[in-house]
């Protein structure tokens, strides 16, 4: 009996790799290495003498690695086989072929289609898929345009739809802009557009999404402030305004990051009723 089969298709490598969830690490030297399932605070790690934690990833073993150097190039690599996290890893270089002196700025991992959001300390920036950033070069690509004398800013996960998050930017001069992610646009690769009206020497030096029941809480030296909820709405402005000024003595911005429930309950539960 005669019997009609499809077409041999070329076997699917990621199919065969088992989905296990994996924290990836990369240093301030380009070391990477991987511990199994998710670590909270990946940065108390132990390093080599004179390194330290650059930028961690969460995501499974059957997806692909993408990372992004200083001058905006990005590079790929599996997750799978990567080395334990109980050593100190090895060196990217072992893997790529990146410029001499580049530096690796950030790392992540998840599926090819999420959403993502990169840009540059000099104040541009886009929404893009993480399947973007793949490519198979090991010297890399040519993603994001950074403004000369300016940097990478750390990679920003999309966890839903850009009309319910908010794209919170904080300059060097200590101004706050809050605007709607689909305010910006979304691209395969380039400079993007406007975050902020910078002046001078002023630059992009913190950014974080948010929610709608979140507030933002700004460390500056000794000195921490809380941004309600409620309170954001003032510092909410055009996309490439210039943000608004934080109160004197804390416009020197070390650290910032969103209160209260996570940006995907926010999402979930909606805007708040007010009182």
């Amino acid at each position: 009996t005669l019997m009609e089969r499809a077409a041999a298709q070329q076997l699917d490598e990621s199919a065969l790799v088992p989905s296990e969830p994996i924290t990836v690490i990369i240093s301030k030297a380009g070391w990477i290495r991987a511990a199994k399932g998710y670590i909270d605070e990946p940065e108390g790690l132990s390093f080599r003498q004179g390194d330290d934690f650059q930028a961690a990833s969460r995501g499974r073993t059957n997806q692909q690695l993408a990372l992004v150097d200083a001058s905006g190039r990005s590079y790929s690599i599996p997750a799978r086989g990567l080395p334990s996290a109980r050593g100190q890893g090895e060196p990217l270089t072992a893997q790529l072929n990146p410029a001499d002196g580049a530096a690796f700025v950030d790392v992540h991992l998840g599926p090819a289609d999420e959403k993502l959001v990169i840009g540059s300390t000099g104040g541009y920036g886009f929404l893009t898929v993480a399947e973007n950033l793949q490519t198979r070069n090991k010297a890399g690509k040519a993603m994001l345009t950074v403004p000369a004398g300016k940097g990478v800013l750390p990679i920003l996960r999309v966890p839903g739809k850009a009309a319910d998050l908010s794209l919170a930017c904080i300059s060097s001069e200590g101004r706050l802009l809050v605007f709607t992610l689909d305010d910006l646009p979304e691209l395969a690769r380039g400079k993007g557009n406007k975050l902020m009206g910078l002046k001078g020497d002023d630059r992009v030096t913190h950014w974080l999404l948010i929610g709608p029941n979140q507030g933002l809480n700004i460390v500056a030296g000794k000195r921490t402030f809380a941004i309600k909820p409620a309170d954001v709405d003032a510092f909410r402005g055009a996309r490439a305004s210039r943000g608004s000024l934080l109160p004197r003595g804390l416009q020197r911005v070390d650290s910032v990051e969103a209160s209260g429930e996570s940006v995907q309950d926010a999402i979930e539960n909606g805007p708040t009723d007010p009182q």
